[in-house]
């Protein structure tokens, strides 16, 4: 499903080759703790900054039925956070194993294209699919071949996020989303195409989403010159900038800005490169670009967010990215004013620790 508690080969393929703790090596339980620090750089912003904990994440998955050869077909997985830009219950399913497929019942996160680490990705603002948005209601999930993966949905649609902010949830009777994968070649590389929608009355037709995104490793292109990974994502959505549906908006979008209402029911694009390249065993320089344009009618207005920065891995379970951002908006005075999160220059940098 792309989210939830990382099991044993989560844990094996984030430890980069060192050596995993004791604690590590349990798959049924999981904690997940982030600190970020933040600081706005040019003479145009507000002085922002400051460390906060976003989110103490505890979680785990408990088996309740097993097969004759000790394998399980039943079990139950929750996660709650606690944090102060990420607070309460995350995932509550219970995941079935039938076959080769696996069904998910309850409360998850909702499967749509490339999930990221920071909710502040523009793809994932845009659509209301960060790491703090879940939907309640039934997955299922599975291989149709050796080459293709598939995750589908079924929900109560829009529910409130992770940290309690309300949505017009009453107002969504229905979310369906649809995801798949192919790896067409033996070497460690994938597309991916998504497809999401929701019921509301809010906008003249339901919101819906669509995802196009690439990622490969690019070891065994490059005879291991280029040890790293490149991923890419275009998002075209219509509806998503309704901020009664979703607040994600207002990082953005001024709520006293008039040209909130002109693209509340408008289609607009996003774009996510991500360029990750493993100097040694430990160290990793990153470069991110991102674009998201409100209005495609409007091209010219879009928002622009330049990164780069290095992670450093202490251990096989610790790490810290820092990371210099630029970021601007065409549309004129917003970059100017410096109000909303989308026009700060920031030195950004997050503490990341996990079991």
């Amino acid at each position: 499903m792309g989210g939830g508690l990382r099991n044993s080969n989560g844990k094996i393929f984030g430890s980069r080759d060192m050596e995993l703790s004791p604690f590590s090596k349990n798959e049924w339980f999981q904690v997940d703790f982030r600190a970020p620090f933040q600081r706005a750089t040019t003479s145009r912003n507000e002085e922002t900054k400051g460390i906060a904990v976003m989110n103490t994440l505890v979680a785990a998955h408990l088996p309740i039925l097993k097969d004759s050869e000790d394998q399980e077909t039943t079990g139950f997985v929750v996660s709650n956070s606690f944090g102060v830009l990420d607070n309460g219950l995350h995932e509550a399913y219970a995941l079935i194993r039938i076959g080769g497929p696996q069904l998910l019942i309850g409360r998850f996160y909702v499967p749509f294209g490339l999930a990221t680490d920071e909710h502040r990705t523009y793809t994932r603002l845009q659509t209301r699919t960060t790491v703090k948005d879940f939907e309640t209601g039934l997955a299922v999930s599975g291989d149709l071949t050796s080459s293709f993966h598939y995750d589908f949905s079924v929900t109560s649609g829009l529910d409130n996020d992770a940290s309690g902010n309300a949505i017009a949830a009453t107002d969504s009777p229905y979310g369906l989303a649809g995801n798949l994968r192919w790896k067409p070649f033996l070497q460690p590389h994938f597309f991916g195409l998504s497809y999401l929608v929701h019921g509301t009355t809010l906008v003249p037709s339901p919101i819906e989403a669509t995802s196009i995104n690439f990622v490969t490793a690019t070891n065994q292109m490059t005879n291991n010159k280029f040890k790293g990974s490149v991923l890419f994502e275009f998002v075209s959505s219509k509806g998503f900038n309704n901020n009664l549906l979703n607040s994600n908006i207002s990082y953005f979008i001024p709520a006293t800005d008039p040209w909130k209402d002109s693209v509340a029911s408008s289609r607009a694009q996003g774009l996510n490169f991500g360029l990750n390249w493993s100097l040694t065993t430990r160290l990793i320089f990153q470069f991110k670009l991102e674009q998201f344009t409100p209005d495609v009618d409007y091209s010219g207005d879009k928002f622009t967010r330049t990164g780069c920065g290095l992670k450093y891995f202490f251990n096989s379970n610790m790490n810290l990215l820092a990371r210099f951002e630029k970021s601007t908006a065409s549309r004129p005075g917003l970059t100017e004013a410096g109000t909303v999160s989308a026009v700060k220059d920031y030195f950004y940098a997050i503490f990341h620790l996990w079991i």
